[in-house]
């Protein structure tokens, strides 16, 4: 079996813009977003597995708003693949959009991106918005994402 190989040092922070559909699989209510993400310099981790701070903000096309901070878990599969889980707590707020419950909502993500020259990245995106039931009404949504990542040094 071949060992996946370690990165020589972390990857640098990047700014990701993307575009998908929030509330995927709710076809009736489904609506296009947009979102830009950053993610920050690594503060754990070496060769295989690197924690670092992320921002995000996202806007649907219905009006809905949610910005956040939290972790982002940089896992490389080789030179040029990551997997990349992340947690992010923050505010939602619904304007046109889906009510989700409450205006504290917690993100979990999970991203598969490739790498490619100069540390820019080109990947899928998938996180679950929920307010982990901090009201009676909790829908939750899911959002899938197309994502470009852009290092910054």
């Amino acid at each position: 079996m071949k060992q996946v190989e370690a990165l020589e040092a972390p990857p640098p922070p990047i700014i990701s813009v993307a575009g998908g559909v929030f509330n995927v699989f709710h076809m009736q209510s489904t609506a296009g977003m947009l979102q830009l993400e950053y993610k920050g310099h690594s503060f754990w981790g070496k060769h295989y597995f690197f924690i670092r701070p992320m921002l995000t903000a996202m806007a649907t096309f219905q009006g809905s708003l949610y910005a956040a901070g939290g972790l982002a878990f940089d896992i490389p599969l080789g030179k040029y693949a990551f997997i990349t889980p992340s947690f992010a707590a923050g505010f939602y707020i619904k304007n046109g959009g889906k009510d989700l419950g409450y205006p504290i909502e917690n993100r979990s993500a999970i991203e598969l991106s490739g790498a490619f020259k100069g540390g820019y990245r080109l990947g899928l995106q998938f996180y679950h918005l929920s307010n982990g039931s901090l009201s009676r009404t909790n829908p939750g949504a899911e959002c899938l994402l197309l994502q470009l990542s852009i290092p910054i040094n």
